[in-house]
């Protein structure tokens, strides 16, 4: 089995889950702060920053994975 692949996930859906926990917090409050309707902002806003930011997560994780395995 690839218990190294397995680990890369398992710490990806750790940390993306926890991020998207704080963003999906903060920017409700941020727009409410700002004088904004947060149900109107919060919606598209939160998909598109944790979707794209996820991405982003998951790959520098598998890059630090993989340079670790390797030795470098």
């Amino acid at each position: 089995m690839r218990y190294d692949l397995a680990g890369g996930v398992a710490v990806t859906v750790l940390i993306v889950c926890t991020w998207g926990n704080t963003v999906g917090s903060l920017i409700p409050i941020g727009a409410q702060r700002l004088g904004i309707d947060p149900s109107v902002l919060s919606g598209p806003l939160i998909t598109t920053l944790v979707d794209a930011s996820g991405l982003f997560i998951h790959l520098s994780v598998a890059k630090l994975m993989n340079d670790q395995l390797r030795g470098g």
